[in-house]
C-alpha cells in the first residue's frame, strides 16, 4: 500500500491513477477494472481503464484518510493494489 503524494481537499474533485508496468502486463492489456473504497471520507464519482492505466475521479467529503482499492483482470491474470488518499480541509 502507498500513500498518494498529493492530498484531496474537502469539496474538491481530483483524478487518481494507477499505472501497471509493461513488464507486469507482458504484452496484455487491462480487460476489466474496478475502484472501490469503504471510507466515508471520499466518494468515487467514476472510474475508467485503458490498456495499462486505471483512473478514478474522486470527491473529498471529510478530513481524514481513505483507501482506494484498485482491482483488474487481463486475459490471463488478475491483481489488486490499495493506495491511501489524504483528505484535507484547505
Amino acid at each position: 500500500m502507498a500513500i498518494i503524494e498529493r492530498p484531496l481537499n474537502v469539496g474538491k474533485i481530483d483524478n487518481f491513477t494507477l499505472t501497471l508496468h509493461s513488464r507486469y502486463l507482458a504484452g496484455e492489456v487491462i480487460a476489466t477494472a474496478n475502484v472501490t473504497t469503504t471510507s466515508a471520507n471520499l466518494s468515487i464519482d467514476s472510474f475508467t481503464n485503458s490498456s495499462d492505466v486505471i483512473s478514478a475521479s474522486c470527491t473529498g467529503i471529510s478530513v481524514g484518510e481513505a483507501e482506494l482499492h484498485y482491482s483488474w483482470t487481463t486475459a490471463t491474470r488478475s491483481g489488486c493494489e490499495t493506495n491511501t488518499v489524504v483528505i484535507l480541509d484547505c
